[in-house]
């Protein structure tokens, strides 16, 4: 199976787990077949990564998931929007509470910290 039909199934199982209850399982073994940068280079046509779905659908467990697969963890930077802000913005309290716990730089402004000689 190429590159593109695993991502393909992979962003299917994504969008399913999203919008329903059923158990992450089968996205799990989705993202076990594909190539980790495959999987953290894949965006839709809004820029947005499977991470800021995840946030966007308030779905912690899927979530979790990726974080325990070792995706989307530090030093990995979205292309538009921080996860943390988009989490903040929409309230999503349990989502930004697992951010701040897997990403725990992210809550700091980088650009704005001072390097003291």
């Amino acid at each position: 199976m190429s590159s593109n039909s695993k991502i393909q199934l992979l962003k299917e199982a994504l969008y399913k787990k999203i919008t329903s209850t059923e158990d992450v399982s089968a996205l799990r073994q989705c993202l076990e077949k594909c190539e980790r940068a495959a999987l953290l280079s894949w965006v839709d046509e809004n820029g947005y990564d499977m991470l800021h779905h995840t946030i966007l659908a308030n779905n912690v467990e899927a979530e979790g998931m990726l974080f325990a697969l070792g995706l989307f963890k530090a030093p990995h930077e979205p292309k538009l929007h921080s996860y943390l802000h988009v989490a903040a913005n929409l309230g999503n309290r349990s989502i930004t509470a697992m951010l701040l716990q897997e990403r725990p730089g992210d809550f700091s402004n980088k650009k704005d910290q001072i390097q003291m000689a």
